[in-house]
């Protein structure tokens, strides 16, 4: 397993759990995230903090990775989600992310959403 495939499952596992503690030693003060949240810009740590909460405005949260691909410093992801919305709608949605680090802390994201699917 590379570095950038470990930093990568890190990063999953701070959002599947929520875990806000997580952040500050999985991503880095000039982190940036290029797809943003919405109209927030997402910077530094406690700009992912602020993601990593609206994904957990859901219950029953699971991200998993379906694919992922990492060579030096990135890796490509393809994630499964699954929510239940505050209104009580079962999510399903699956994205591609690029990820970048530098020593093992995240400093970049792009990402695009493949579908979504609410029951």
């Amino acid at each position: 397993m590379t570095d950038a495939e470990a930093a990568t499952r890190a990063i999953v596992d701070i959002f599947a759990k929520g875990d806000l503690d997580g952040v500050s030693s999985g991503v880095a003060d000039d982190y940036v995230d290029h797809q943003g949240l919405g109209d927030i810009e997402v910077r530094g740590p406690d700009g992912f903090r602020q993601v990593v909460e609206a994904v957990h405005t859901y219950s029953d949260v699971r991200v998993t990775i379906e694919d992922i691909v990492a060579a030096q410093d990135k890796a490509a992801v393809r994630l499964r989600w699954h929510g239940i919305d505050p209104s009580g709608r079962t999510v399903t949605r699956e994205t591609l992310d690029l990820l970048r680090f530098v020593e093992s802390r995240l400093v970049e994201h792009w990402g695009a959403q493949l579908f979504r699917r609410e029951s």
